[in-house]
């Protein structure tokens, strides 16, 4: 069944890549819930196999995501609370998938702010989509694109990742066009796959299960931050048993 109808008294239309769909100006609680796609910077070879790979993944992923991931995805609460959203601030979830944390965000910003989200699965987003319509949400913008090449023309007051940077081939160059669109004083926060250490022997069978859902838990992620950021300006602390890291990084306000 199409979300369309789900929204009484705007129509919704969704378009192939680069056309935009949302409530019509007639209809809906105002504001607005659109979708679009943006052109980003060329990806090397290796980015676009990858990209291509997550999206097959989540293809068939996409209807059963929030029924088979909750018990692994940890720490996603506490990373929304150190966003430290404010009403009518503007945030960015990179990586939105179905959208459950954009219901957070969107609580917290309320009628006054905005939330967007990007991910580069249309399946993910039209899971996405249907959880906002069927609330009538507004001020909530859906993006398709390359979370490792992304620039809304805006500036934000806080960014979150969740569970989504380990999967971004391009991981270096999102976070450094994260830094870009973020304002003074704003934030980002990002919770993730940690190093596992605590899980004794299973720890190189989960390794192996990650890299088989495109998931890179073991890169340089603190040390990244602190070049982009610089060092003071992050924290950093993992979860029980190393299952997962949550890092929370600063712009100086002027």
């Amino acid at each position: 069944m199409r979300d369309d109808a789900s929204l009484a008294g705007a129509k919704l239309h969704y378009h192939a890549l680069g056309v935009e769909w949302g409530p019509s100006p007639q209809g809906g609680k105002g504001g607005s819930l659109m979708s679009r796609s943006f052109s980003s910077d060329p990806q090397q070879p290796a980015d676009a196999t990858s990209l291509a790979a997550s999206r097959l993944l989540y293809r068939w992923q996409a209807p059963v995501y929030d029924q088979t991931r909750w018990f692994f995805l940890r720490g996603r609460s506490a990373a929304v609370r150190m966003l430290e959203l404010q009403a009518g601030e503007h945030a960015l979830e990179v990586g939105c998938g179905t959208g459950s944390n954009l219901l957070a965000l969107r609580r917290l910003v309320g009628d006054a702010g905005t939330v967007q989200g990007l991910d580069s699965s249309p399946h993910m987003l039209a899971q996405a989509r249907g959880k906002l319509v069927r609330r009538g949400l507004a001020n909530v913008e859906l993006h398709e694109g390359d979370a490792g090449h992304f620039d809304l023309g805006r500036p934000l007051d806080a960014i979150l990742y969740s569970y989504s940077l380990s999967m971004i081939p391009a991981w270096r160059t999102s976070l450094a066009a994260a830094r870009r669109h973020l304002a003074p004083g704003g934030r980002l926060v990002i919770v993730d796959f940690g190093d596992l250490r605590g899980c004794g022997i299973v720890r190189r069978l989960l390794l192996r299960w990650l890299r088989a859902h495109h998931v890179e838990s073991q890169r340089p992620y603190a040390e990244a931050l602190g070049e982009i950021f610089g060092t003071t300006a992050v924290e950093t602390r993992q979860g029980t048993a190393g299952w997962y890291f949550l890092a929370r990084c600063r712009t100086p306000r002027r």
